[in-house]
């Protein structure tokens, strides 16, 4: 039941603490060869709470904006729109459904992990039983000052000897981060170009869903509900390989599209460097564990025709935007949604709020320029984006505009909340490979290049603590002149993913000067639909290497009762227009 208390988990992972230095910016050399650089492709963000501590929590989950009639009821009040097939299965009230499944989370992963939920794609790792006590790992080395004799090689790196040998711990230095609510969280510490020692024996992702850890840092847009943030977070079926919705999923398409602006951080244990070498894989350190930041965001879903073409899909008739106030009262349910009719009008109300929060009205098809992929690319990369631009894709034409907006809200979020709790960060960004399939990926890439830009410009001095732009650019060598160009206002260094991860190191993470010290952000390229992260095996995505081989899948669980206890306070994301 939606309202039933879960145990509670108390933060209790301390992590190793931060120094923080300033390193002076430069555009750094250019990329190595295309295979190196895919070599050592991405790691997707995932981003929690500092290890070990969480702000104040409240009281057991429970959605918000409850309901006395189904949303199908609900909708057909308010604009007597909505139809249902007289041959759909009857359609019960929120409160009916809900009842009717009359199991609290942990009973609904115990059932999923018996196969009887859609997408069941592996069992939940240690979702069942006890959670045993959590471990702590030590903290790791200060970095001692430089010295001619010191060891600064790769072996004393990963063997703690040299300058990474035994020595003063590093002060801490926190900040306060603004939560939804007026409570506050400590700002991340610890640094990832040390290691820590982190035994886990076998089975990472299970050692780490069975320790206390502390919740993720959710940073939205404000036309995101809170109840949507617990919805998206809570209800996602444990995997989702190359599929959306399907009949009796909780998330609809629309609904998927919006986790776009959703993104939750953690703070997190990594077991090994990410790398690509024909599948995705990582590189074990070997009983030691680095610190990262992961950051879950959703990239612009071009999977199928589903995700993002959806919103941003031209049709001959212009589409008036709508700001649904009551959105967070009228969440469809699973069997709602089951009715192709309801769920198609309840996905047409969806798509009304968000496109009147990023555009207002999406123009018709005659009330547009039409450019082709290599036009629009041209188009952006000499002026950026100008109102009322299009591009036909394979199976479609969709906004520029939109999808521009789209890329500002989501790195609003990230950015903003990345910048108010860590101190020094190196920013790692892939792109889309799978999520790219119906759009360029190279014009996604401009986007997002053209997204940083404008955030940039409008918010100066204020992304202050990037020091590292990593971008990969195995498919696309003139990206990192761009982001360079994007990022020309602030003191951070732009350079190739590959040369923070170089081949010369066997693949492993080493930044420059500039990068000790920080914090290294990984993306694990999340999915809307689906708890990969939790669930799929270490050889499929970026999204299963990195959970089999991190904590990130411990501040994640969606059954956990504090998930959505720590919401980014919206004013503090930097400004979009």
């Amino acid at each position: 039941m939606w309202n039933q208390p879960l145990p509670t988990m108390q933060g209790a992972m301390q992590g190793a603490v931060q120094n923080v230095g300033h390193g002076k910016a430069k555009v750094s050399k250019d990329s190595k060869d295309s295979m190196d650089s895919m070599a050592n492709s991405g790691s997707r963000n995932t981003s929690r709470s500092r290890l070990g501590a969480r702000a104040p929590c409240t009281a057991p989950f429970r959605m918000s904006g409850s309901r006395s009639g189904s949303w199908a009821a609900s909708n057909r009040t308010n604009s007597g729109k909505a139809k249902v097939s007289g041959k759909a299965k009857p359609q019960p009230s929120w409160s009916q459904s809900q009842n009717q499944q009359q199991q609290s989370w942990g009973q609904q992963n115990n059932a999923q992990q018996h196969g009887q939920n859609h997408g069941q794609g592996k069992p939940h790792d240690g979702h069942h039983g006890k959670h045993g006590k959590p471990y702590k790992p030590s903290g790791f080395n200060a970095f001692a000052a430089d010295s001619e004799d010191e060891d600064d090689s790769f072996e004393a790196f990963m063997h703690g000897t040299g300058k990474f040998a035994t020595g003063k711990k590093n002060k801490h230095q926190t900040a306060s981060v603004p939560l939804h609510g007026g409570n506050t969280m400590s700002s991340f510490n610890g640094r990832s170009d040390r290691l820590i020692n982190a035994p886990t024996g076998h089975g990472v992702r299970h050692h780490y869903l069975n320790a206390k850890l502390g919740p993720p840092l959710l940073s939205r847009s404000p036309f995101i509900p809170r109840a949507i943030v617990e919805h998206l977070m809570r209800r996602k079926k444990d995997a989702a390989i190359s599929i959306k919705y399907m009949p009796g999923d909780a998330i609809s398409n629309m609904e998927g599209v919006a986790h776009t602006f959703v993104t939750p951080i953690v703070l997190a244990l990594m077991h090994g460097d990410y790398a690509y070498k024909g599948s995705h894989t990582v590189l074990p350190y070997a009983g030691r564990a680095r610190e990262v930041v992961v950051s879950a965001a959703i990239q612009p879903d071009f999977e199928d025709t589903n995700g993002m073409m959806a919103l941003a899909r031209l049709e001959h008739y212009p589409i008036q935007g709508e700001d649904w106030k009551a959105w967070n009262q009228n969440i469809a349910s699973p069997d709602e949604k089951y009715n192709n009719n309801t769920r198609m009008s309840y996905d047409a109300r969806v798509r009304s709020h968000l496109i009147f929060h990023l555009i207002k009205r999406l123009p018709s098809l005659s009330e547009v320029q039409i450019l082709s992929v290599s036009q629009a690319i041209k188009h952006i990369e000499a002026g950026g984006i100008t109102k009322g631009m299009a591009v036909q894709l394979k199976k479609g034409v969709v906004s520029l505009e939109l999808l521009f907006r789209s890329y500002v809200e989501a790195l609003s979020n990230e950015i903003g909340a990345l910048e108010a709790t860590c101190l020094k960060y190196v920013y790692t960004s892939d792109p889309p490979a799978i999520f790219a399939r119906e759009c360029d990926a190279t014009l996604l890439n401009r986007l997002q290049a053209t997204a940083l830009k404008h955030l940039v410009n409008l918010n100066p001095g204020q992304i202050k603590n990037m020091r590292i732009f990593a971008f990969n650019d195995y498919a696309d060598p003139q990206s990192v002149s761009y982001f360079a160009n994007a990022l020309l206002m602030t003191n951070t260094m732009v350079m190739s993913k590959s040369d923070l991860f170089p081949t010369s190191q066997g693949g492993y993470y080493w930044p420059p000067p500039e990068g000790r010290g920080c914090l290294l952000v990984l993306h694990n390229n999340s999915d809307a639909f689906g708890q990969n992260i939790e669930t799929e095996g270490p050889g499929g995505s970026m999204d299963g290497a990195i959970g089999c081989n991190s904590s990130v899948a411990g501040s994640l669980r969606r059954d956990r009762h504090d998930l959505v206890s720590q919401i980014f306070e919206r004013g503090m994301r930097l400004s979009v227009w």
